[in-house]
């Protein structure tokens, strides 16, 4: 199956995208396959929103070839105790639990002469 290369064939995947934007969102399926097809689905629309993008503005604008929601990570299906299938939508780095430098030496005070 080949996805839709018109960005009007997935308003259902912006309408979702928009509600998930600022926290993030989990959609439901009853089988994996419909859940694939799914994220699948959101993929292809970002990547002709970018498109879209590309043809509306110059490549000097901050908007060219880029998608509203690239700060959204589409994860791969996960199915639940019930056997539901959920998409998660979150924000990128959302999952950090923390940040720690690598390879940089503690600062040390020049010699006071």
């Amino acid at each position: 199956m080949s996805l839709p290369q018109r960005i009007g064939a997935y308003n259902d995947c912006f309408a979702i995208f928009e509600q998930a934007k600022t926290s993030g969102a989990r959609v439901m399926f009853d089988d994996y396959a419909d859940a694939k097809i799914f994220t699948l689905r959101m993929q292809q629309a970002r990547a002709l929103q970018r498109e879209e993008h590309k043809r509306i503005y110059e490549p000097t604008s901050p908007q060219w070839g880029y998608s509203e929601y690239d700060h959204l990570m589409v994860r791969h299906p996960v199915e639940d105790t019930d056997g539901k299938w959920w998409v998660y939508i979150d924000l990128a780095g959302s999952n950090i639990i923390a940040v720690e430098p690598l390879g940089q030496k503690p600062y040390e005070a020049p010699d006071a002469q």
